[in-house]
């Protein structure tokens, strides 16, 4: 998360320069392994499709091995826009994706 500022000096107190908050941005950005395993559920045109488009994002802990959230834990959830994508997909090597997401608006926690 980000804090834009804007100035609010006075000639009273000129001496040091004094700020206020006046906006506040957030983004995430990342990587995960394009695995054998998956292949079926990876279709790279889709990905590429998505860019520029707003997603619902939600960050939370997951029991190992499974897509089930752990009750009672934290989740962060909000609206983003797919800024960036990028694919690697090398011979006899898992692939990787990359991408990078802005933030709109604001971001809500809450409990699983």
């Amino acid at each position: 998360m980000n804090a834009e500022t804007r100035e609010t000096t006075s000639k009273d107190a000129a001496v040091f320069r004094t700020y206020v908050t006046s906006a506040k941005t957030w983004s995430i950005s990342g990587s995960t392994i394009m695995d054998d395993d998956n292949a079926s559920l990876w279709n790279v045109d889709e990905l590429y499709a998505k860019v520029g488009d707003l997603v619902k994002l939600r960050i939370t802990q997951v029991a190992a091995g499974t897509v089930t959230p752990v009750t009672g834990e934290t989740k962060i959830e909000g609206d983003a826009i797919l800024t960036q994508l990028s694919v690697s997909a090398p011979d006899k090597d898992n692939g990787t994706v990359s991408f990078s997401l802005n933030g709109t608006g604001a971001w809500t926690v809450g409990t699983n």
